[in-house]
């Protein structure tokens, strides 16, 4: 078993801070706080319209709270705020840069994770050996059944936060 193996087993669900209304990094914290004391395990986070030091101080002090709760941070999109805040991974989409790219930027020790929202995205996960993926909420009940189906993929839920 792998480090990457050991640090995802049983963690099955995760959080993702990623759509606020106006930036409060209390209500950010407070959200996360609440969630890993209600058993997350895995925080995935990047808020678009807040500025790079925004997201990098909020990330850095969700990093603490995740070492509190043996936790993971993941870092959706941006692999530069990654390896800054010493994120445990980052979750790509397919307008992202690619796994081959980001392992360039974060070693391949780090976890990788693919947001998906169809089966071709499954297949390319799959291809391109992502440790895990996240499924959009919105995503067919059949076409999420058949990437569930699906073989050597580990599918982690993902509860999407709008504060």
């Amino acid at each position: 078993m792998n480090i990457k193996e050991i640090l995802l087993k049983n963690k099955s669900k995760a959080i993702d801070i990623s759509k606020i209304d106006e930036f409060s990094q209390d209500k950010i914290l407070n959200k996360v706080a609440l969630a890993l004391n209600n058993g997350i395990k895995i925080v995935h986070f990047y808020i678009k319209n807040a500025t790079d030091k925004q997201n990098i101080e909020t990330a850095q002090k969700i990093r603490q709270l995740c070492s509190i709760y043996d936790s993971l941070l993941i870092i959706n999109s941006r692999v530069d705020i990654a390896q800054v805040v010493e994120a445990d991974g980052v979750c790509l989409s397919s307008q992202d840069v690619t796994i081959n790219q980001a392992q360039k930027i974060i070693h391949d020790d780090k976890i990788f994770c693919s947001y998906i929202s169809s089966f071709e995205n499954a297949l390319e996960a799959l291809e391109n050996k992502f440790d895990y993926v996240c499924l959009d909420s919105d995503i067919n009940p059949s076409i999420k059944a058949k990437i569930s189906s699906l073989k050597d993929i580990k599918i982690i839920e993902v509860d999407k936060e709008i504060l």
